[in-house]
């Protein structure tokens, strides 16, 4: 702030001795003295603050995404893995029978055979 009040000093002094002198040098000077030095870095900065802003609500969206992604296939192998234990387990037991059923036709064709 204290800059640009010196700036506008410095400049409106230029302008009225270039007037009073009839100097377009004096002329050229305030009108280089009125300008920001600082305009372009200042713009760049700013420029550079809203694209990085954009990236990273673009990379929230992405995680947010990916989070709803991850929590889906979770809950698909939780089931996936039920199924399977369901599977196995009326496997286990089929085969259980399957071995009893056996035995009782050994032994029944025992029985037959005597």
């Amino acid at each position: 702030v204290e800059e640009s009040k010196r700036r506008e000093r410095v400049t409106s002094l230029l302008e009225s001795r270039a007037k009073a002198l009839g100097s377009r040098y004096l002329s050229l000077m305030a009108t280089h003295a009125s300008a920001d030095p600082f305009g372009k870095v200042k713009k760049m900065i700013k420029d550079l603050i809203v694209k990085l802003m954009e990236q990273a609500n673009r990379e929230a969206d992405h995680k947010a995404y990916c989070d709803t992604e991850l929590a889906t296939n979770k809950q698909t192998r939780e089931i996936k893995q039920s199924e399977v234990e369901e599977l196995t387990a009326s496997i286990e037991k089929n085969t259980a029978e399957s071995a009893q059923l056996a035995e009782e036709i050994k032994e029944l064709s025992e029985a037959m055979a005597q």
